[in-house]
């Protein structure tokens, strides 16, 4: 049996940059205790996406969590959206210590985690994973070459965007 919840059906034209800003705003308080500066670079254009609004919400809510417990104190993330031809692209990146190369081909995986001593369960990720998949986009981690680590959601946009 699967571990993971399955997404939701129900999509609609999410305005992910409205999103993006919204949870940004909300996580502000979590990420002054953790001591990580949260920005959030808006492009000059509303990016859509099809997708489930709120499972959008929970993966982009999870994956800056995950940057302010990676970071470290003095830390800065950064979440920004971007349209691409036929994708809307949500790019979180941290200046952290990065993700081992040896952990870079596990960390979708369900309960793999490197923070199981501090409460980690190794579902956040995979379950990432699962919710953009199940809404035909994709999400990729990398380590940033000037240090830390940067995730990737592109997500179908409607076909009349505006």
């Amino acid at each position: 049996p699967d571990a993971l919840p399955t997404c939701s059906t129900e999509t609609t034209a999410v305005y992910v940059s409205a999103l993006a800003v919204r949870v940004a705003a909300r996580l502000q308080p979590q990420a002054k205790r953790a001591n990580v500066r949260l920005h959030v670079e808006s492009p000059t254009r509303n990016v859509r996406a099809v997708t489930n609004e709120l499972e959008l919400e929970q993966v982009v809510t999870n994956m800056l969590e995950n940057t302010f417990a990676f970071s470290g104190a003095d830390g800065e993330t950064m979440i920004r959206c971007a349209q691409a031809e036929k994708e809307a692209v949500i790019i979180i990146e941290d200046d952290g210590p990065g993700i081992p190369e040896e952990n870079l081909s596990q960390i979708f995986r369900p309960f793999f985690t490197t923070r199981g001593e501090s409460g980690g369960t190794g579902l956040g990720l995979s379950l990432a994973d699962k919710l953009i998949r199940g809404h035909h986009g994709t999400i990729f981690g990398t380590n940033r070459s000037e240090g830390g680590a940067r995730f990737e959601i592109r997500l179908p946009r409607p076909n009349i965007d505006g």
